[in-house]
């Protein structure tokens, strides 16, 4: 049972980024190889984001940048998909951004994920920088906030934007969590051209305005309906996962994961009973960049909001009992 719990929650609840040695980065890059596993690729706004592991530590981890040295090899990296784990050689980039980034020379696959429903490419909604060209704001929802907050990537509709924040900038950031709806204030950086990167702006007093924090949600009574949506196993989780998708404003939409932490056996129900209606049109779904989100099956849960954690991927619905669970049929 503890075991069970500190898996799950380790993966769900409190999975962070931790400072890596960057010098084992470097002498790997430039010796045996950088095992790393891809987190995001996205091939229009030619960006590829890895994942490089403590390798005494699982939970212990950061997030790079990873650009290659010719255009053979970009393109070669942009074809990687999430989960896949590659070899990489070349050096780390120095730049400005607290945001780590690696000038791949070459790499090669040492394991290809291969998600088990095979959704498809992944066919991106909003258009960047077309939508956000003569805006000076707009609303996202956090990604993802590190490095006392000089690290910022949000959310515009479905696409992941990184953010360049100043030093003297990353107080209006250190304090927000994933899943917040805040309206930034933004200019378009010049450079680099792809990945499209927005930045602060300077001119503004206060950038960031949180509209809707999700860290006072957590305790809260909870009664959310919406799209069933299934978070396949991954090398990180060892059992499907379900959710529930319910949109908010501009265009943004949260994922609640539902769960239980302190019954197995109800969790497992749980998951059973998503799972059961999931087979009742398993094929009636579609790609939801890091998820399925099925489009006939809502379900409605209610029990108590659990965010205890500021990086936690998702806000969690603990259920206390299967029938507070329901299929809501048309």
């Amino acid at each position: 049972m503890k075991f069970f719990l500190f898996i799950f929650l380790s993966i769900f609840s409190t999975l962070k980024t931790w400072a890596i040695d960057l010098e084992f980065v470097k002498l790997r890059l430039a010796g045996e190889g950088l095992v790393v596993e891809v987190h995001g690729s996205v091939d229009d706004q030619q960006m590829l984001v890895v994942t490089v592991r403590d390798p005494d530590n699982f939970f212990h981890f950061e997030h790079f940048s990873a650009i290659g040295k010719s255009a053979d090899v970009q393109s070669q990296l942009l074809a990687r998909k999430r989960h896949d784990k590659i070899i990489l050689r070349g050096a780390l980039i120095e730049n400005r951004s607290k945001q780590g980034h690696i000038e791949v020379a070459s790499f090669e696959l040492k394991e290809e994920y291969k998600n088990p429903h095979n959704p498809g490419d992944y066919p991106y909604d909003a258009q960047i920088p077309e939508e956000l060209i003569g805006k000076n704001s707009a609303e996202f929802l956090v990604h993802a906030v590190h490095k006392e907050g000089e690290v910022l990537v949000l959310e515009y509709k479905d696409r992941v934007l990184p953010i360049f924040v100043r030093a003297d900038q990353a107080h209006f950031s250190k304090d927000l969590a994933r899943n917040d709806l805040i309206r930034a204030h933004f200019q378009i950086a010049r450079n680099p051209h792809a990945p499209v990167h927005l930045k602060l702006n300077p001119e503004i007093l206060k950038p960031i305005e949180v509209l809707q924090s999700v860290m006072p949600m957590h305790g809260q009574s909870a009664d959310v309906t919406g799209e069933l949506v299934l978070f396949p196993k991954s090398p990180q989780v060892s059992f499907d996962i379900f959710a529930i998708l319910q949109p908010i404003e501009f265009g943004l939409k949260r994922n609640f994961t539902l769960i239980n932490f302190d019954d197995p056996e109800l969790f497992k129900k749980i998951r059973e009973k998503c799972a059961q209606a999931w087979a009742t049109a398993p094929n009636d779904f579609v790609n939801g960049r890091n998820k399925l989100v099925h489009k006939t099956i809502k379900f409605r849960a209610k029990g108590i909001f659990n965010q205890v954690d500021a990086n936690q991927a998702n806000v969690q619905i603990l259920i206390q009992n299967i029938n507070d669970l329901e299929w809501v049929k048309p």
